[in-house]
């Protein structure tokens, strides 16, 4: 009985990791706040031997983005300054219209 056997290229699994330090300086944060984040749960690492901690740059760039996209809380709060013009705003119109530069 013979096997049939699949040469088959490894997928690449592991993501690339950097040093505490490195994944500060991409911050722009101290060592201290990127272990902070990391033993909160913001950045996802790993241990390489006793004392050596390593982030996942992976995790880095989507904390990136977490951090730079708005709340939804912030979008609600555009979306209806961009719907309802303010009191002031339909006074100014008025205003306008009562001279006669506005039609």
């Amino acid at each position: 009985m013979s096997h049939l056997r699949l040469a088959v290229t490894p997928i690449a699994t592991e993501d690339r990791s950097v040093r505490v330090s490195t994944a500060a300086a991409m911050l722009d944060c101290d060592d201290s706040t990127v272990r902070k984040l990391a033993k909160d749960g913001e950045l996802e690492w790993h241990r390489l031997g006793r004392r050596g901690v390593r982030i996942y740059l992976s995790s880095i760039e989507e904390y990136r983005i977490r951090m730079t996209a708005p709340t939804p809380a912030e979008r609600r709060q555009t979306r209806k300054a961009r719907q309802a013009p303010s009191k002031r705003h339909a006074e100014s119109m008025a205003f306008l219209h009562s001279l006669g530069v506005l039609p």
